[in-house]
């Protein structure tokens, strides 16, 4: 059957149906079974017209976790069965037999070459040499991980079954170290939400994002496109890590470079120094040096000594592990979460996301923080466990940075270095430069200007590039997100303006606003609690719990308090609104975070939609006369009357209104916009 003739290369076919169905049936060996399927899924992937090209065969043997398919191999192959271009099923089953079976004979021949003093053992020292004669060359680590696991006895040589068994990990693993590969197929579980055994090509960018690899949006189309060969949209569990392979490939190569442009002992290590520029140069952007030097000591290696590509990747696995977080930042983000984990269940509610998020100083609106919560909250379960929220924050961070990144190339001078004049007004524009006193400091650090290796005449003089320019907003981001905890999750323009706020309540000048006052505030801001008698309990208790001194008054921190308390009340309805809507259409998950994107990309930052900016969306799709505006048009009021819980304008559409908006619009092919694009398929 099929699969003895993979595992071993010693039984004729007798017919395709044998090998395609009874295979997995007769054999013992999972491998083998796995082979069995994989071949079939293959082969249906790369033919044209029922037979599998020539041309596509090292493909398809790459797809099969084959490393660096040797075509003299293939072309020979190909030969002993026919001289035609193309091959069956059948064909293509003999044709991997074959080349199967030259691969076994190449890893015996290597074998016996290297087993010098013919003790039917080669020393593990020298099977990275080996490998490389086949093209593999795992990392250091990997390759040690994997002796181990093989070499029961531990004296460091390796009979042929062991090495058979080594060159099947590796590349099973296409490479990957054991953790790697459990964390890589986890997720890919994870986003296979449906079990069928395959995801949607569009889920590799949202993949990618939770896993925290940086990598362009046209390379990962590349990839994609590359090993996703009949284009049919999804891919399988072995694709998505021959995906990940590629993209781990870049990386090396990207690592490499900084290492060879840093190399000045010409000793094939990254200098400590040059971490930083290893982690910028793939995306990674440091928002805290002692992240980098802790991730150094947890990986087993020792700061200030340079680092070999096998040891960078191990330290870039730990600082991928704890998201980029140093263990300061991870324990104040695990106090947090503990604060609002009150039943010690290990998860909170997503609607207490945002309350978390602003009891340590992020500031975010419903509709971003939303849309944070739909790339960690997979499972749809409206809970967050903490590797998740850890997840969220450092998205929000490195979104965060990347912004400041986009400002960088906008307003660096032509010599890319900015003064500390220039530095202040770009980090003025980007809010995390708010007070008189933050403007009166020397913001730039000797710091931020010694990897320039220059020297600098006084502090006022300083100037810095892009990377010094990161560090000063790090430090910067970090002094604001201390400020806006302190402000009860407020900026410091914002509380410039509740300062008025209090004041104009605050009637007699007194420093408090006594009990008579709280009834007008409350009947002007939140006429809801102030009227529907459901709620009086509610209101009662939020009054007596931002009442610090419980005198009845409330200063300005308690009136703070009380703000921020119905702000998260607000905002928990708008969350509960999205969701009770998302739950009752027939968009998945996907197409939400799709709708998602496009939403915020024509929202102007307040959250909602006009009817013209709706109209200019659609229009970029399907032409809107007068005549389709006027349907529009009424529809969009029709939504925009039925508020659905939470009141708002009633001539804008928040998000999870402009989804009802859209399901409507769905159902009756508004001007064709279902056939015109895949965007709106529902």
């Amino acid at each position: 059957n099929e699969s003895d003739m993979l595992s071993a290369h010693r039984l004729p076919l007798s017919s395709v149906e044998e090998t395609s169905k009874d295979a997995v049936r007769k054999t013992d060996s999972v491998l083998a079974a796995k082979r069995t399927g994989m071949v079939t899924d293959v082969f249906k992937k790369l033919r044209e017209d029922g037979e599998i090209h020539r041309d596509a065969l090292s493909k398809a043997l790459l797809l099969m976790g084959f490393a660096a398919p040797e075509r003299s191999w293939i072309d020979a192959v190909c030969d002993s069965i026919h001289g035609y271009s193309s091959l069956s099923l059948e064909d293509f089953v003999k044709f991997v037999q074959g080349y199967w079976a030259r691969q076994e004979d190449a890893y015996q021949e290597a074998f016996r070459r290297f087993d010098e003093d013919h003790s039917g053992e080669v020393d593990t020292e020298e099977l990275a040499d080996l490998l490389q004669s086949f093209g593999i060359e795992p990392m250091r680590h990997v390759l040690h991980e994997v002796i181990e696991e093989v070499d029961e006895d531990g004296e460091g040589a390796l009979n042929y079954s062991e090495f058979h068994k080594v060159m099947d990990m590796i590349k099973g693993r296409e490479g990957f170290s054991k953790q790697e590969y459990r964390d890589i197929m986890g997720v890919y579980h994870r986003f296979d939400r449906d079990n069928t055994g395959e995801i949607d090509t569009k889920e590799i960018m949202h993949i990618l994002g939770w896993l925290g690899v940086a990598i362009g949006h046209d390379r990962v189309t590349e990839i994609v496109n590359e090993v996703d060969a009949d284009g049919s949209g999804s891919i399988n569990e072995r694709e998505f890590l021959l995906c990940m392979r590629m993209i781990r490939d870049d990386e090396v190569v990207k690592v490499r470079r900084v290492i060879e442009e840093t190399d000045e002992e010409d000793d094939g290590l990254l200098d400590s120094a040059e971490i930083e520029n290893a982690l910028l140069a793939l995306g990674y952007p440091v928002s805290d040096a002692n992240a980098i030097v802790e991730a150094v000591r947890a990986a087993g290696e020792q700061p200030g000594q340079g680092l070999d590509l096998s040891a960078f990747w191990r330290v870039l696995a730990v600082y991928r592990a704890r998201e980029g977080f140093s263990s300061e930042m991870l324990s104040e983000l695990q106090e947090a979460f503990a604060a609002h984990d009150k039943a010690a269940e290990g998860e909170i509610s997503v609607l207490e996301t945002g309350k978390l998020l602003r009891s340590i100083g992020y500031v975010l609106s419903v509709g971003r923080l939303q849309s944070f919560i739909a790339r960690v909250d997979v499972d749809g379960s409206g809970k967050l466990d903490f590797n998740e929220l850890k997840k969220l924050v450092r998205m929000y961070q490195v979104e965060e940075v990347n912004k400041v990144r986009e400002h960088w190339v906008r307003a660096a001078p032509a010599k890319h270095l900015m003064s500390q004049t220039q530095v202040l007004m770009a980090l003025s524009e980007l809010g995390v430069v708010e007070t008189q006193e933050d403007a009166s400091i020397n913001i730039i650090t000797a710091a931020d200007v010694a990897h320039l290796r220059r020297k600098t005449i006084t502090a006022e003089h300083r100037e810095v590039d892009e990377k010094g320019f990161l560090h000063v907003y790090c430090r910067m981001s970090r002094i604001a997100r201390q400020r806006h905890r302190d402000q009860c999750g407020y900026t410091c323009r914002e509380i410039l303006e509740l300062q008025e706020l209090f004041k104009h309540y605050d009637t007699d000048g007194g420093g408090e606003i006594r009990a008579r006052e709280q009834i007008q505030l409350i009947e002007d801001y939140f006429p809801e609690m102030a009227h529907n008698k459901d709620m009086r309990p509610s209101l009662l208790a939020i009054m007596e719990e931002v009442d610090s001194d419980k005198s009845g008054a409330l200063c300005f921190r308690d009136f703070l308090r009380l703000m921020q308390r119905m702000s998260e009340m607000q905002d928990q309805a708008k969350l509960t609104k999205e969701h009770n809507i998302i739950r009752n259409t027939a968009f998945t998950v996907q197409e939400v975070q799709d709708f998602r994107e496009l939403f915020l990309a024509s929202d102007d930052g307040n959250g909602e939609l006009s009817v013209h900016q709706v109209k200019k969306m659609i229009n970029t799709i399907t032409p809107i006369g007068d005549k389709y505006y006027e349907d529009l048009r009424l529809l969009f009021q029709e939504v925009a009357a039925e508020q659905r819980g939470v009141e708002s304008s009633r001539h804008m559409l928040d998000f999870p209104e402009f989804l009802v908006l859209m399901q409507r619009l769905l159902d009756v092919n508004f001007a064709r916009i279902k056939d015109r694009t895949s965007v709106f398929a529902g």
